[in-house]
């Protein structure tokens, strides 16, 4: 249910709050995929060979604390070809914490990932999803666009499996659909052999993997 509604609840908000990237403008079968949560020490490398195996580029929304803890990783993202975005320092639910104190975590999590990138920080994806109006005026000021989605295939619940994560995605996405997932320790065993299932179909399909691009040419995207 948490995925049924994380799919389908975006592609009505988006005409009623617009300023977030919900979906990439369509030209032709572009399909951007997005890990959120990491890296992690154990589905970070994996998905980064799988991704590699297939010539697919991602875009992963990186804990700053993870960040911190695990450099290496960061530059092995950045290294392959994908892009990467801000998720806040820990993980901070805008909804529960003051404003002051999630620009603070936004703040700090911005530091370590351009340092570690070299370059400015362009994406932010809010944790849970939870958009408040106080991120939406930071994420101007600092110059990242706040990334959503159009397609969650909820790889993240219990009963999540790598078949059902595949099939969702496969099922739902169209031309320039964003799809977030997740590389932490909730989704080690299924988002992996998901892309293992996924990305040959896509492939196949005549799909092509891009990571968010470096600059921001993303006002009012196609209308759902």
């Amino acid at each position: 249910m948490v995925h049924v509604i994380g799919t389908y609840l975006p592609r009505l908000l988006r005409h009623v709050i617009w300023d977030p990237l919900w979906k990439m403008p369509s030209q032709g079968k572009n399909l951007y995929l997005t890990f959120d949560d990491g890296p992690d020490e154990v589905a970070t490398p994996q998905l980064l060979e799988i991704l590699d195996r297939h010539q697919a580029n991602a875009t992963f929304f990186l804990r700053g604390d993870h960040a911190k803890q695990r450099p290496q990783l960061v530059r092995d993202v950045l290294s392959a070809g994908h892009a990467i975005g801000n998720h806040t320092y820990s993980h901070a639910n805008a909804w529960k914490v003051s404003s002051d104190e999630y620009e603070a975590e936004l703040e700090r999590a911005t530091v370590i990932l351009q340092q570690l990138a070299g370059e400015p920080i362009r994406w932010m994806r809010p944790p849970f999803g939870r958009i408040t109006p106080a991120a939406l005026t930071w994420c101007k000021h600092a110059g990242q666009k706040l990334v959503m989605w159009d397609v969650l295939p909820g790889d993240f619940t219990p009963t999540a499996t790598a078949a059902q994560v595949a099939q969702w995605t496969h099922n739902r996405i169209r031309p320039g659909s964003i799809v977030c997932l997740h590389d932490n320790p909730k989704s080690r065993s299924v988002t992996p052999a998901a892309m293992e299932e996924l990305l040959p179909w896509l492939l196949d399909d005549g799909w092509r993997l891009c990571a968010l691009p470096p600059l921001i040419h993303t006002e009012k995207t196609a209308a759902f």
